[in-house]
This record gives structure tokens, C-alpha cells and sequence, in this order.
């Protein structure tokens, strides 16, 4: 996909394409970067990307969560807090206590973590666990909206974890091995929370 995205963006160039044209396979060439940690390449993409969508309000707050998880992955906690505010801003004027809120608090809350702001980590991270559970309608039975709510619970479990909170740790962790076991999720990848709580249990 890299070559073609990349041949796009020349060919778009070269033609001098109207500017919505380009930000398609720009932004996509900037998200496949991102996803592969070849983050030097990426940012000047997003970065281009976010500018060329600056008429869409939807889609630069879309492009600030990729620019904030970048400036995270380089300790630019300054840069990327500024995009996660602006983005959860206008998610939470448009679309209030959606998921895009919820995912949106999930990246601040990581951001928060890796800065050593523990509070700021955990605020965000419950808020994005209540949206989960406010979305869940029914009593007894797994639904996909449970599934949605491993996310932040392996979040907030593996945060208290690596603040020496076990007890609420444990409570957190017992209740997404629940929801794995009955929802058939067991290929539920964790990410790097596995090894932590791996290593919880051992």
C-alpha cells in the first residue's frame, strides 16, 4: 500500500491536483506511517494533512488523535496534549459521551501516563470507562458493547498496576478476564498491558 499511496501523492502533486484530492492518500500514507512507528515520515504528513482539512472540523479533529498518539510515542507531551484537547473539545461539543470521547479520553489518559501525571491518567480513563458502560443496555447477557469496554479497563488496570494500586488493579482485571471468557473474546489482544498483567498474576 506505501508505494501506491506514494506514487498518489506524486502523481497528484505533479498534476497539481485541487487540495481535497491530495489529502486522501496523504492522510492514509501519514496513518500507515504512524501505525509502522516510522514516525519521522509521518508527522510532516499529518501534519500537511491536518491543513489541507482544515475546512472539514470533523476530520482535523480525526487527524489531531493521530498527531496526539505521535507526539506521545516521542515524549512531545507539550505537542501532543494540544491536539487531544482540541480534538476531545470538539468531539465533546458535536458528539457528547460518544465513543469518539471515550477513545479520545483513552489517548489522553495514555499521554497522561507516560508523562508520570498519574491524576490527570486516571481521570481520563474513568471517564472513558463510564461512556463504555453507560452504552451497555442489557443485564446478563455479553454484548459487543462489553467487548468495546476492554479497551479502558486494560487501560485503567494496567495504570493502577504501575502505581502500586494492586487492589484496584485486581477488580478491574477480574472483571476483562469475565468478559473474555463469556464473550468468546479470547483473542483479545491486550497490547503491551498483557505482559503487566502477566505479570500481576504470577
Amino acid at each position: 500500500a506505501e508505494p501506491l499511496l506514494k506514487r498518489s501523492i506524486d502523481l497528484h502533486r505533479s498534476l497539481k491536483s485541487p487540495e481535497p484530492e491530495l489529502f486522501g492518500p496523504l492522510y492514509l500514507l501519514g496513518q500507515v506511517d504512524l501505525n509502522e512507528e516510522n514516525l519521522t515520515q509521518a508527522e510532516p504528513l499529518l501534519i500537511e494533512a491536518r491543513r489541507l482539512a482544515a475546512q472539514n472540523p470533523w476530520t482535523v479533529a480525526e487527524v489531531d488523535v493521530d498527531l496526539g498518539k505521535l507526539y506521545t510515542s516521542v515524549s512531545d507531551f507539550c505537542q501532543a496534549e494540544f491536539y487531544l484537547q482540541h480534538a476531545l473539545t470538539f468531539y465533546e461539543k458535536k458528539a457528547h459521551n460518544s465513543m469518539v470521547v471515550a477513545e479520545t479520553c483513552i489517548r489522553l489518559g495514555q499521554m497522561y501516563a507516560a508523562k508520570g501525571s498519574y491524576n490527570q491518567a486516571e481521570s481520563f480513563l474513568l471517564r472513558a470507562v463510564a461512556i463504555h458502560r453507560g452504552m451497555i443496555k442489557t443485564h446478563g447477557k455479553i454484548t459487543p458493547a462489553h467487548v468495546a469496554l476492554l479497551h479502558p479497563l486494560t487501560e485503567l488496570g494496567a495504570l493502577y498496576i504501575n502505581n502500586g494500586n494492586y487492589e484496584r488493579a485486581e477488580s478491574l482485571i477480574r472483571e476483562v478476564r469475565e468478559i473474555v471468557e463469556m464473550s468468546g473474546a479470547e483473542d483479545y489482544s491486550f497490547g503491551a498491558n498483557m505482559s503487566i498483567f502477566a505479570g500481576f498474576y504470577s
